[in-house]
């Protein structure tokens, strides 16, 4: 039962549903507490959040060796290769690319940066090759690692990511924990049934 105002008077009026059940419909239509994005899904569902942290923790803990020719050779840059393939294994499970930036003088690569996928842009040219752009910096191709899932509509400038994928997935599990928070903040109590055997008397009913 809900109570109204309207000019000053007060009016009762029986809905069909419960006061909790509808304040979350109404919670609902505001669309700041739905996932439309994979960052969204990775920062307040913590199945994905889960499933991700573990892939790229796995990766990123197999044992490394890197050669030159067939000679076993230290890693060459300051960059840590581990967080490396860590955030290139994060990237493809949230946006279905990864980009490095090699850093480099005239004569040979000095480093490798990481470059957040979400903000930077594949452009392809006329001839083929591809030009990328973040936050107004532009690099040509030689200058990036690019990597990429498949897509069947694209085959040069985005992927599918795991995450993209099961984005309706995500908002379900989102919606269904509010849904049970909401459930219980309202008040409202799970049902329990006792039996007994035999027969009971009034006051112990």
């Amino acid at each position: 039962m809900r109570l109204s105002t309207i000019q000053n008077k007060a009016y009762k009026a029986l809905v069909s549903i419960p006061a909790w059940q509808q304040n979350l419909l109404d919670d609902s239509m505001d669309f700041t507490n739905s996932i439309t994005s994979v960052q969204e899904a990775y920062s307040r569902v913590p199945l994905i959040y889960r499933a991700v942290k573990m892939r790229c923790d796995a990766l990123s803990s197999v044992p490394i060796k890197v050669f030159s020719g067939d000679t076993a050779v230290d890693w060459p840059y300051k960059a840590d290769i581990r967080d490396l393939v860590w955030k290139t294994e994060a990237a493809l499970l949230g946006e279905g690319r990864a980009f490095i930036l090699k850093l480099k003088n005239n004569v040979r690569v000095l480093d490798l940066q990481y470059l957040n996928p979400f903000t930077v842009t594949v452009t392809p040219g006329d001839d083929g090759t591809l030009t990328f752009t973040q936050h107004g910096r532009r690099w040509p191709q030689d200058d990036i690692i690019y990597i990429k899932e498949f897509s069947y509509n694209d085959d040069l400038t985005s992927g599918i990511s795991t995450v993209q994928a099961c984005l309706n997935d995500a908002a379900l599990m989102n919606y269904q924990t509010r849904f049970a928070s909401r459930f219980f903040e309202g008040g409202a109590m799970p049902i329990t049934l006792w039996s007994v055997d035999g027969s009971i008397t009034e006051d112990e009913q």
